[in-house]
């Protein structure tokens, strides 16, 4: 029985390496070179008939790489739709296709990222960032600083040129009546929810008539929410319906799911809207809010939504931000929805995991990872001339219960450390261990660059080491 070291995510203590565990001491932090453990104590352990530990791997010196970071996005954060054109925010850049997501095109960047969207045509649209509100007369193409004097957007929502509202992270809700020249402060009635924690979800139908969506406490897949209604423009708000935690005296008059987290909120009529959330996709209501039902958003697997804007009773989008970040369209209300943009993410192609004892070429002569790197379970590799790349885990054999024995028919079960990365430069006389963020998974040829996936992240180096970049997929998927 053998215990794979990919995915094992555990960390066994801060500042030490499984290499270091296993000698009793942490490495140093300069580069240099180490001996690798004797192939020949290797074999002799391994012949042995005791079941204690095998060819246990001296510790690597460790090299502290500097990690560079880069502002190219690696989720999707906003969606806007108008009629066959729709809009969506990858971190800090704003791509929008004419043709319901048939083809993208990249737009602008914006520094900061953004976090809400919202056009009233093809060319007036507004963009809420964490520094401020933006206003495009273009379709999104430029951006200009609006006025408003708020910053931390969440929300921008404009049902019109002259009527939005805004909310921010400070829990403010504001309203313009004059396309934004001025903005004015109004109840928020989410202070007096159920112990909102998150975003308020504002959605208008027009310049009088709308709704918000207060998140509380979450729980298990559940979470509290209040709905309240107003007619004038925000001035005054009626609670319409709640979900509350523990026992309430008063009863709500109309339902609102209690499950999954709620992520975002649009009505395109009195009596149609949409919900978007985590652990439980896209619900709709075609009541007016007295009654939801859940839409078939699945497209992963997972119901999650973090966003919906429809442009018709039949026809809306929604998208997932993390993980496989993805745009759904549905043409039949959410019967059914087809992914039409997805953010690609770069993943090695072709990764196999190497045999311990398949001989290959290195610097000139023929060896194995068996003898190369013994004690070692060597799950990913990248050979190239004398410069070889491996990610590997230190393993040894561990002494079973003797009940656990004889189930298994073992005396002994081989345990592997989690993976680090190591490099030699010299065909594997000498080894370093390079130290990442996050535990490596496997070592790769990217466009003639040296990377590696690590906790999820991509990475490259172009200076055997010395600095890792992190890089991101292209926006736009290749045609």
């Amino acid at each position: 029985m053998q215990r794979s070291p990919r995915g094992m995510r555990w960390r066994l203590l801060a500042a030490c390496s499984g290499f270091a565990l296993l000698a009793g001491a942490c490495g140093s932090a300069r580069r240099a070179s180490v001996t690798p453990p004797s192939t020949t104590a290797s074999a002799q352990a391994g012949a042995s008939t005791s079941p204690g530990p095998a060819a246990t791997p001296r510790p690597f010196t460790l090299v502290t790489p500097r990690i560079q970071g880069s502002t190219l996005p690696e989720s999707i954060t906003a969606i806007a739709a108008y009629g066959d054109d729709v809009w969506i925010a990858a971190d800090n850049t704003i791509l929008a296709s004419s043709d319901r997501g048939g083809r993208w095109r990249q737009l602008a960047h914006i520094a900061g990222g953004v976090l809400s969207l919202s056009f009233t045509s093809p060319k007036d649209g507004w963009a809420g960032t964490p520094t401020g509100l933006l206003h495009s007369r273009d379709g999104g193409a430029s951006w200009q600083v609006a006025a408003g004097g708020h910053d931390a957007i969440r929300r921008v929502r404009f049902v019109d040129a002259a009527h939005g509202w805004l909310t921010t992270g400070h829990e403010i809700l504001a309203r313009t009546v004059d396309g934004g020249a001025s903005w004015t402060d109004v109840k928020n009635p989410c202070d007096t929810g159920p112990g909102n924690e998150f975003q308020s979800l504002v959605s208008f139908i027009n310049a009088r008539d709308g709704w918000m969506l207060c998140p509380g406490q979450p729980s298990a897949g559940s979470q509290a929410k209040e709905l309240f209604h107003t007619t004038d423009g925000g001035t005054t708000w009626t609670p319409f319906s709640y979900v509350h935690w523990g026992t309430d005296p008063t009863p709500s008059p109309f339902e609102l799911p209690v499950g999954g987290y709620a992520s975002d909120l649009f009505f395109l009529d009195a009596q149609h809207g949409w919900m978007s959330e985590e652990r439980s996709g896209v619900l709709a209501t075609g009541d007016g809010a007295q009654s939801w039902h859940r839409l078939s958003f699945d497209a992963t697997g997972d119901p999650r939504a973090d966003g919906v804007v429809f442009t018709s009773i039949t026809r809306g989008f929604a998208f997932i931000a993390s993980g496989t970040a993805l745009v759904g369209a549905t043409a039949d209300g959410g019967a059914t929805w087809t992914t039409v943009y997805t953010l690609p993410p770069i993943l090695p192609n072709g990764v196999v995991t190497p045999s311990a004892n398949a001989p290959f070429t290195l610097g000139g002569r023929t060896t194995t990872w068996t003898r190369l790197l013994p004690g070692f379970n060597v799950v990913s590799d990248l050979v190239r001339s004398s410069d070889v790349w491996a990610v590997a885990a230190a393993c040894h054999e561990e002494r079973l219960p003797a009940a656990k024995a004889a189930l298994v028919g073992r005396p002994t079960m081989r345990v592997c450390y989690p993976n680090v990365l190591l490099h030699s430069s010299d065909a594997g006389a000498m080894w370093v261990q390079e130290k990442l963020p996050d535990m490596p998974d496997a070592v790769f040829a990217l466009d003639g660059h040296v990377s590696i996936t690590d906790g999820g992240a991509t990475y490259q180096t172009d200076d055997g080491g010395a600095t890792w970049v992190r890089v991101y997929p292209p926006l736009l998927p290749g045609r």
